[in-house]
């Protein structure tokens, strides 16, 4: 019995060493682990089989792996999902059936999908459907982009008020997405403009990690600089949590005060800043 033990060991060795040939992550180990039933091992060999990152000769049991880990753990559904960002029909085949399986934050990513500007009237109805659908399910990060499809009037009627409303939703559960929006409402979408209200908005969906939002802070700023109500050290000081962030952003230079009444050395201004933003990300 322990010769038997001992010689299928090895065989399984061997052949997860030939069936990982292709592959940089997925060890022997792992597939050996499969084999037991190790769910998470399951699900690794089965997503690389699927992405084609490694050989494996029973493919067809390696999608069995891959169902059953999914079916254990929903989530796993729509990591594969991420990966066909740019194949509409297979992402939303696998963020379906996370949510099949249960994992209802894939209706987000679902809706997501299918929204956008350039996407048409119908696949934007689609998201609707789906942000609604989540919010049904308690998932408060759709809260956001539903009022969005509102404000914009895509694949619904506009309705600036609905997406006020959705927006306010979206910031009582904390979701700097909806700072980020209201900002957006109040700057460009009020018949009267509220420049100081975005600012504020921006200033919390920054606080809270929006990437986008330092550099709306500074494009307000140097487009009109005394509704804003910030100074231009704030201003510098958002720029350059912008340019930490990795977003575009208007140079130094511009944001120069020459009325010839305030004289500022942008180095010094930077050197303050850069104080700043390191007391800001503590």
């Amino acid at each position: 019995m322990k010769y038997f033990m001992f010689f299928t060991v090895v065989l399984l060795f061997a052949y997860s060493s030939h069936n990982t040939a292709k592959s940089t992550e997925i060890s022997p180990e792992i597939i050996q682990l499969a084999y037991k039933g190790d769910y998470e091992a399951q699900y690794l060999v089965g997503r690389a089989v699927l992405l084609n990152e490694m050989e494996f000769t029973n493919q067809k049991l390696a999608m069995r792996w891959l169902d059953r880990a999914i079916e254990k753990h929903p989530k796993y559904a729509r990591h594969i999902g991420l990966q066909f960002k740019e194949n509409v029909k297979q992402a939303a085949k696998w963020y379906k059936k996370a949510v099949h399986y249960g994992y209802k934050k894939a209706l987000l990513d679902l809706g997501y999908l299918h929204s956008g500007e350039k996407t048409g009237f119908e696949n934007n109805a689609k998201a609707k459907n789906y942000f609604e659908q989540a919010i049904s399910s308690n998932v408060t990060d759709a809260y956001a982009p539903l009022g969005y499809l509102y404000m914009k009037g895509l694949g619904t009627a506009t309705d600036l008020s609905k997406a006020e409303e959705l927006y306010n939703q979206a910031i009582q559960h904390g979701d700097s997405t909806g700072y980020y929006f209201m900002g957006l409402l109040k700057q460009f979408h009020k018949a009267e403009p509220n420049i100081k209200e975005a600012i504020s908005q921006y200033i919390v969906a920054a606080k809270k990690g929006y990437p986008a939002a330092p550099m709306r802070i500074v494009r307000a700023y140097v487009i009109d600089q005394a509704e804003t109500g910030l100074t231009q050290e704030e201003a510098l000081f958002w720029k350059l949590i912008a340019q930490k962030w990795g977003t575009q952003i208007i140079p130094s230079s511009h944001l120069l005060l020459t009325n010839g009444l305030i004289e500022i050395e942008i180095q010094k201004i930077d050197e303050k800043a850069e104080t700043l933003f390191k007391s800001f990300s503590h």
